[in-house]
């Protein structure tokens, strides 16, 4: 934390030289309530992004207590497939018909 604020004190520029964009204000020239709302958006950007710790999970690769057959693959990558593309297969053969319904 201490070389991070370290390093941002090197990017300030001194008080009183003038912005290096022209069409920016000087801050000499912006009101305190302005000056207040301009801290409290600079120190909001300067907050560590997160906010949260997520503990981290505890995932281990063990084999399976019980192994899945190839039978039962075929049946559930069967399902799998059939449960995606049936209902876009009856909507792709009855385009002519949802086409005309709406038309009317």
């Amino acid at each position: 934390a201490a070389a991070a604020s370290a390093s941002y004190k090197k990017l300030q520029r001194p008080k009183g030289t003038p912005c290096a964009h022209p069409e920016l204000p000087s801050t000499e020239a912006l009101s305190p309530a302005a000056m207040l709302r301009l801290a409290l958006t600079v120190r909001l950007l300067q907050a560590p992004p997160g906010g949260w710790v997520v503990p981290k999970a505890h995932i281990t690769a063990k084999p399976a207590k019980t192994p899945t057959s190839p039978k039962e693959q075929a049946i559930a990558l069967s399902a799998t497939f059939l449960s995606f593309l049936l209902p876009a297969g009856w909507v792709l053969y009855h385009l002519d018909h949802y086409k005309k319904s709406s038309a009317a």
